[in-house]
């Protein structure tokens, strides 16, 4: 028997809702963090 995953889980594993720029927050520039977000949304 296979164990139930969480839909939470799925979700996370195949959504690309909202992809992050690699090491976005830690720039000290908030336009830039902001632009990449505006981006990736």
């Amino acid at each position: 028997m296979t164990a139930k995953k969480k839909w939470s889980a799925d979700v996370t594993e195949h959504s690309d809702a909202l992809d992050l720029e690699e090491h976005v927050f830690e720039s000290d520039d908030a336009r830039k963090i902001a632009a990449s977000l505006k981006r990736s949304a």
